[in-house]
């Protein structure tokens, strides 16, 4: 019988995994099913089949999920367990097409790192697989599944997915829009609309009169003279707004501002210079940052590693006589990208440099020099030169928001290519499955 059915995605995730390690409970719901024999054909798939024992053991890694649940449960739960295998085999069929294949080595590393996830060594885990029922080979290999099926889903779908900051914005704006009231904005705004002015006419106006305001003119005077809109007269000031009162371009824009900032936007009324006074309410995110400025050596096969530590305290001691770091950055440093700068880093955050490195500024004070710092690039000389809190809400919403965007294109384009490996695929159901 050839057939084809709605299925759902399957997710071999962590915390399926994780499920395999809770609560050593009976299930009597499953021990029930011991009469029939475990190499019973249920499905064929193409030219491979999935057995009563393929389906024990995915039933076994939900046991304490279903311990005790009435048999409608039960047998809802086999059939959706028995998609997913369906699912899952299709997918691992294709994979093996194309060339695909995950080593013993790699399948290892992930068994340890689920083994420390849950506090165990891996001796520790098989037993515990064992003492639950679930066979250790099986176990490997349904990580061996998740892997294969996370390099294939990347190959064919998530590698070639790319999202654009006009994405980025319109979907930013319009979360806001729809549902976060508690953002406000204090604005400033200088109208040039369309009619009264061709859009060429509009889009001059709009950045001439930020020109003049980037170049120390009042944006107040600016405003009065130039804005046609309904406050000009006050000098274009629009006052405290929620997103809600806003349009979404002008949302999007000043998300991306800090306070004082000004920008030009385009509307379908005109162009719009806007600036932004104050923002308040939200959740903001402040981070500390460090100015620091840096000298690296890389040892070699002409200087050695402890060479390359005696020489930066020789330059140490030459700053703190009064040598000008900068000056010893240009002449020393193998970091060619920073030494033409004096070896200034500019304002650096949290993750931003490798760990060592992000360490040693932690602990410095403003105009304090490190002992030599060793990094995988070599060793250091740092100077921090200021510190500051800046407020990365920003930064992080939109890596958030890039986040869903991305996640939203790869299940839309996932069901797409799963349904046309599902119409390619042979199923056939045999009787009592």
């Amino acid at each position: 019988m050839r057939t084809r059915t709605t299925m759902h995605r399957s997710f071999f995730s962590s915390r399926l995994i994780a499920l395999l390690l809770v609560g050593m409970l009976g299930f009597s719901g499953i021990s029930a099913q011991a009469a029939v024999p475990l190499d019973r054909i249920l499905v064929i798939v193409n030219d491979e089949v999935i057995t009563e024992h393929d389906l024990q053991q995915k039933l076994k890694s939900l046991k304490t999920q279903l311990a005790g649940k009435d048999e409608k449960v039960l047998a809802a739960a086999r059939k959706q367990l028995l998609d997913q295998l369906i699912l899952e085999k299709i997918q691992l069929q294709y994979a093996k097409r194309i060339g695909i294949d995950v080593d013993d080595e790699m399948v290892d590393k992930a068994v340890k790192r689920i083994a420390d996830q849950n506090k165990f060594s891996v001796r520790q885990l098989r037993q515990a697989l064992e003492r639950d029922g679930l066979g250790y080979k099986d176990f490997r290999e349904s990580i061996r599944n998740e892997i294969i099926i996370k390099r294939l889903l990347d190959q064919e779908i998530n590698n070639s997915i790319t999202v654009s900051e006009s994405e980025v914005d319109n979907f930013i704006a319009q979360r806001r829009g729809a549902g976060n009231e508690d953002v406000e904005f204090n604005v400033d705004h200088i109208l040039l609309p369309f009619g009264p002015l061709t859009p060429e006419q509009a889009k001059q106006q709009a950045q001439a009169a930020l020109k003049r305001i980037q170049a120390g003119e009042n944006f107040t005077e600016v405003a009065r003279q130039m804005s046609r809109g309904p406050n000009a007269k006050d000098g274009g000031k629009l006052g405290w707004r929620k997103t809600s009162q806003l349009p979404a371009v002008f949302v999007s824009t000043l998300s991306g501002l800090q306070p004082g900032q000004t920008a030009v936007v385009e509307s379908p009324n005109g162009y719009h210079v806007l600036k932004l006074n104050e923002k308040r309410g939200g959740s903001q995110l402040a981070v500390s940052q460090y100015h620091v400025r840096h000298i690296l050596l890389r040892p070699n096969e002409l200087m050695s590693l402890d060479d390359a530590k005696n020489k930066l305290l020789q330059l140490r001691e030459r700053i703190n006589n009064g040598e000008d770091f900068a000056e010893l950055a240009r002449a020393h440093s193998a970091d060619k990208g920073s030494a033409s700068k004096g070896g200034d880093l500019g304002w650096i955050g949290p993750g931003v440099t490798v760990k060592p490195f992000e360490e040693a500024v932690r602990n410095l004070q403003v105009g304090d020099i490190s002992e030599p710092v060793r990094t995988a690039f070599g060793v250091h000389l740092i100077q921090v030169l200021g510190v500051r809190q800046k407020d990365v809400s920003q930064e992080r919403d939109r890596g958030l928001a890039r986040q869903k965007i991305m996640q939203m294109k790869s299940e839309e384009r996932y069901e797409q290519w799963l349904r046309q490996l599902k119409d390619e695929a042979y199923v056939e159901y045999k009787p009592g499955s």
